[in-house]
């Protein structure tokens, strides 16, 4: 439909149109880039009155009006809401204001002066859209440069902030009363305005960065003569501050103020809404990255209230951290970095290439170019600290810092690139920096920015090539000034993540590439670790170093059984640490520490809650090597550092036994988990550490207190007597003794209960759980008749209830019985004594019994009788057919047999048993002995990845992979791993059917 078509049909409903405003209005629209926008605008207005047509205007308002109609969407909006308006375009006072903050304070005040408190919201919502009408006017009739345009929009927003912090103050006064400092004195509240806002730079629809700072903590006044309600300071600015984000940014009837962005406060996202100048210029000295320096330069006070010189101070601290001194050659350097992830950031949308804010040569270079300017020269010259771009560009001109030739061409790539944004946010007051896809829209866009077309080439086209000349100039000055970054493709990744302006989406999508999985914990979690928190001080060295360290620790996520634990437990011990800064330097530094914190966090949570419990084991068992040592060889040199003078000090003594136990586990995991040792050798060494730590401890708790010296002595049953004990393995034990013959019967009960006595302390000892943990755990119901029967026995009473009582099963376990412990002449005399009149009574008994048989009803009566403690689906190590205990019943048959033909005590460990076996062939030998210290080692694995002692594997599939990827290596699957188990256990379980049975 036409112009005169439209026009006709008002006419027809109105009555025939003014004839000037009608030539006027057809003359206007045909110099209009959206001409059916207008129209329909123009409808619109005339609608929303009784009288149509004595609401217009011919000549200079009629055109000024269809400018506005066509050019922006919210502006039409408010004049046909506002229509009252409408009058100061006819007589020119509307365009022709250009009031300063004072004067838009004073008619803010008068525009609530009759509206009540509850409702101010919505009426400066109202009263900001009618500036905002004035302000866009002036701007879409180009009768304002872009400074003075950005200036008007700033101060609008000043006096926006200012009024709705009187508002917010106010009301948490009349809750608690005035915010004091330590003596008393009224305490001063500033709102620093960063970025555009700051520089009094701001866009028609931009966001408003924000930071609140107060002069000093306390508390309030209270309310009343009884003071009541007095709140700390730092929770009255708490509740100011939300209170001020909402009232500014909340919707209302009229729409919201603006939006507030706090994420350039110290900390970010995770830091205080407000903190005081003082916790302020600590961030400021300690913690604040390079980059920060240069949006600091931006920073501004825009709103104070309270008392002192809050305004100054703040903008005193900042001057002083951007200007105290000239910056190093790695500002440029951080400044590359730094745009490039904003580079990387826009590449993910469609239309980067349309981007006048962030992308190639877009305002973000020139920005970037003229602070890097101004931190290199500010700290000598004062009149170079300006917030304002253009600003600090003339000084830098006239102080020939740079060519005047480079800054007229900057200068006017900025205006015109701010230009082109502020149309773009005029339309819908919608933050946008993108240019339309579509041909027809960016035509329609070139013409409103004055571009026309020419015989041989469309506005659009003109436009482009104008804009692709003014985005190579600027990003050569860029390139020429702060330079291309040097950074690595998974450097780029890691700074992804970092940035608190990558969404958790994207993050975790990055995160994804590297087996990482749950985005929402992941990523917050590496930026805390990264950048700090509350609660987590991270100085800026601190910060840049953990940006060298992460890529090498992504790096070895894939090649870990449990990434996600990894970096968890890796996060909780650089709490527990605290020095986090030298942490991530060493480790950055020596690559292959982050190989042996990423396997051992990720593959084990027992040693990872260790290492947490205990940090400073980090200095002394992995950065110094301790943790690359042989634990055997290191045994007697740690507990000289460790052992207490005074022996005899049990509670010191089992103090430092802790540490040692500890420290050494740690040692013997971390090299089975870099693969550095055998199964077999990781059983020797924590053998050989308990019986040391055992030793030690029956040495100051039995033999030291005993008055009369006799036989007494500690024997290791199952898997400590046979030298193949786990890790968080019980040690399975039985006391012996032998009364002095020449007691009478009483002193001789007396003295078995004083060794009993003994021999309790020493179970509590071990078994006690402190804060640094607990020693091996000593378990004595292996005695005979079990827990019922006294804790300590005598030898006689041991050797005949095997000659007399004990079953095949307690047969089987004292085939692995040793003497460990006892201070006794000819060193546990009594132990290996014991040990063989034991093996002689059991000998007798075997005779002529069917070992084989009862060996194979037993076997058949546990798998009866057995449940699975993972559930339906797992898979027992240990009790499943093929599984530890059927090797461990095939040997001990074999030995039984051995101890009833030929009389001889056996070999306690089952791989020296399976070594020799002759009843076994060769192949039969070598697959039991393979595949049972496979399952060894896959038990190992499981308990260090659970930390539980378990044998049993559940149903679910992540454990499995896990499981898979510790055993068999990276990208293992479930599947995979659940079939290499039935592999290894249908060879056991074939040998010892066939065996037994034959």
């Amino acid at each position: 439909m036409t112009a005169e078509e439209r026009i006709a049909q008002w006419e027809s409903r109105w009555g025939p149109a003014p004839e000037p405003w009608r030539r006027d209005l057809l003359d206007s629209l045909g110099d209009c880039p959206a001409g059916e926008m207008a129209l329909i605008h123009w409808e619109r207005w005339l609608e929303s009155h009784e009288e149509p047509w004595s609401a217009v205007w011919p000549g200079e308002p009629c055109r000024q009006m269809s400018e506005l109609f066509g050019q922006s969407q919210f502006l039409s909006d408010i004049l046909i809401r506002e229509p009252q308006m409408a009058a100061g375009i006819a007589d020119g006072s509307l365009i022709a204001a250009t009031p300063d903050r004072d004067q838009l304070r004073a008619d803010l005040d008068e525009a609530l002066s009759d509206v009540p408190v509850a409702e101010h919201q919505p009426a400066m919502c109202a009263w900001r859209q009618r500036q905002l009408l004035r302000i866009g006017m002036r701007e879409l009739l180009d009768m304002t440069s872009v400074k003075q345009h950005t200036r008007e929009l700033s101060d609008l927003a000043e006096v926006t902030i200012q009024a709705a912090l009187d508002h917010a103050w106010e009301e948490m006064v009349q809750r608690w009363g005035e915010p004091r400092d330590g003596v008393g004195e009224p305490v001063g509240f500033a709102v620093l305005g960063m970025g555009k806002l700051g520089g009094r730079e701001l866009n028609f629809s931009s966001d408003i960065d924000l930071i609140f700072i107060y002069s000093a903590e306390g508390e309030t006044a209270g309310i009343g003569p009884e003071a009541a309600g007095r709140v700390l300071n730092h929770r009255f600015m708490q509740r100011l501050c939300e209170r001020l984000i909402d009232f500014l940014a909340s919707h209302g009837p009229r729409g919201r103020l603006y939006r507030v962005d706090m994420r350039l406060r110290p900390e970010g996202s995770v830091g205080p809404l407000a903190r005081s100048l003082e916790s302020l210029e600590v961030y400021l000295e300690t913690q604040a990255r390079l980059w920060e320096r240069l949006a600091y330069t931006k920073a501004r006070a825009v709103a104070q209230r309270g008392g002192g010189t809050i305004a100054e101070r703040v903008e005193g601290a900042v001057r002083h951290f951007c200007f105290d001194e000239r910056p190093g050659p790695e500002l440029p350097r951080a400044l590359a970095d730094l745009k490039h992830r904003i580079d990387r950031e826009v590449a993910r949308s469609a239309d980067a290439h349309a981007e006048v804010k962030r992308g190639l040569g877009g305002i973000r270079e020139i920005e970037f170019v003229v602070g890097l300017f101004q931190l290199i020269h500010g700290h000598r010259h004062e009149d170079l600290r300006s917030t304002n771009l253009l600003e600090t560009l003339r000084r830098l001109r006239e102080r020939r810092l740079m060519t005047p030739a480079e800054a007229r061409r900057l200068r006017r790539a900025y205006e015109t690139l701010r230009r082109i944004e502020h149309r773009l946010q005029m339309m819908a007051e919608r933050q946008t920096h993108t240019l339309p896809s579509d041909p027809a829209s960016l035509e329609i866009v070139a013409r409103r920015l004055g571009w026309e077309a020419s015989e041989s080439e469309s506005a659009r086209r003109r436009f482009l090539a104008d804009h692709l000349q003014i985005a190579s100039m600027v990003h050569q000055a860029f390139l020429q000034h702060i330079g291309a970054p040097e950074v690595s493709g998974l450097d780029v990744e890691v700074a992804a993540v970092l940035d608190e302006n990558t969404s958790i989406d994207q993050a975790g999508a990055i995160l994804a590439q590297f087996g990482l999985g749950d985005a929402e914990q992941m990523v917050p979690m590496l930026r805390s670790l990264g950048r700090g928190g509350r609660g987590a001080y991270v100085d800026a060295s601190a910060q840049s170093a953990f940006e060298r360290l992460l890529p090498a620790l992504l790096a070895w996520c894939p090649q870990v059984p449990s990434p996600e634990m990894a970096l968890r437990r890796l996060a909780g011990f650089v709490d527990a640490y605290k020095a986090r800064g030298m942490l991530f330097t060493l480790m950055a530094e020596q690559p292959q520490l982050v190989e042996v914190m990423m396997r051992l966090f990720g593959a084990s949570e027992m040693m990872g809650d260790l290492l947490t419990r205990r940090p400073e084991f980090f200095d002394s068992v992995v950065a110094r090597g301790l943790g690359l040592a042989m634990p055997d060889a290191i045994l007697e040199d740690v507990w000289g550092d460790l052992r207490p003078r005074d022996l005899t000090d049990v509670r010191r003594l089992m103090d430092a036994l802790r540490s040692l136990s500890q420290m050494l586990t740690l040692s013997v995991a971390l090299r089975h988990v870099l693969g550095l040792e055998p199964w077999t050798r990781l059983a020797e060494q924590m053998t050989t550490l308990a019986e040391f730590c055992l030793r030690h401890a029956w040495r100051a708790i039995v033999d030291e207190s005993l008055a009369i010296t006799a036989p007494v002595a500690c024997i290791a049953l199952g898997k400590f007597g046979g030298r193949e004990i786990n890790i968080g393995s019980d040690l399975d034990v039985l006391f012996v003794c032998r009364p002095p013959e020449d007691l009478e019967p009483s002193d001789a009960l007396e003295w078995t209960s004083e060794i009993t006595r003994r021999g309790e302390r020493l179970m509590a000892a071990f078994n006690e759980p402190t804060a640094r943990g607990r020693l091996f755990d000593l378990d004595v119901r292996l005695r005979p008749e079990g827990r019922n029967a006294p804790l300590v026995c005598t030898d006689e009473r041991l050797v005949r209830y095997f000659a007399e009582d004990a079953q095949l099963w307690e047969f089987q376990t004292f085939l692995r019985a040793r003497a460990v412990a006892g201070a006794v002449a000819g060193e546990n005399e009594i132990g290996r004594e014991v040990i063989g009149r034991v093996h002689a009574a059991m000998r007798q008994r075997l005779a002529g019994m069917d070992v084989r048989a009862e060996i194979r009803a037993m076997r058949q009566r546990l798998e009866e009788n057995a449940d699975h403690p993972g559930g339906a689906g797992s898979v027992d190590l240990k009790r499943d057919p093929g599984g530890i205990i059927d090797a461990e019943f095939l040997v001990q048959c074999l030995q039984l047999e051995v101890l009833r033909d030929a009389g001889t005590s056996p070999e306690v460990n089952t791989a020296a048993v399976l070594g020799e076996a002759s009843a076994l062939d060769v192949r039969d030998r070598t697959t039991l002995r393979r595949h049972l210290l496979t399952l060894r080692v896959i038990e190992c694995q499981l308990r260090l990845m659970s930390g539980r002692s378990s044998s049993s594997i559940p149903a679910d599939g992540d454990i499995w992979r896990r499981l898979g990827v510790a055993h068999l290596g990276p990208r293992t699957t479930a599947d995979e791993m659940r079939t290499h188990v039935r592999e290894v256990m249908a060879p056991v379980r074939e040998v010892y059917e066939r065996t037994l049975t034959a």
